[in-house]
């Protein structure tokens, strides 16, 4: 879910908020795209950082007193108490219609627009039109 950006002289940096899911985790260098009107906003991960209540002291505790039990720590419970702060550079936009990557941003999405990771054809025409550029 998208939380919110900001920006500096040359680039637009976001953070997105994601819970933890099973089988999946946020890579640095992963694309994403966050839904925005009739396009998708296209992003990089540059940062992940661990969320909730394991990162406090009592739950750093927990965890070292629990880190030598093989599986002392359930799935529900990861999915209950563990979520993932991920920072992450805004590249671009493509158009929903023609999936046409356009580099650069030109209006911000709302807070709790949603973020996904894109299909094969969307990173394939990113990336294609980077190398056309270069």
């Amino acid at each position: 879910m998208f939380l919110g950006m900001s920006s500096n002289a040359y680039e637009y940096m976001a953070n997105v908020i994601t819970p933890y899911q099973h089988g999946y985790v946020p890579l640095i260098g992963e694309f994403l795209v966050i839904e925005n009107e009739a396009e998708y906003i296209v992003a990089r991960i540059t940062d992940v950082a661990p969320r909730g209540e394991f990162t406090t002291f009592m739950g750093e505790k927990w965890l070292a007193d629990v880190a030598l039990f093989e599986d002392a720590i359930g799935q529900d419970i990861k999915s209950q108490k563990i979520t993932y702060l991920v920072h992450i550079k805004l590249l671009g936009r493509i158009d929903r219609e023609s999936n046409e990557f356009i580099p650069g941003v030109r209006s911000v999405p709302h807070i709790t627009s949603k973020v996904r990771r894109p299909s094969r054809a969307l990173v394939k025409e990113i990336c294609n039109k980077a190398l056309e550029e270069q």
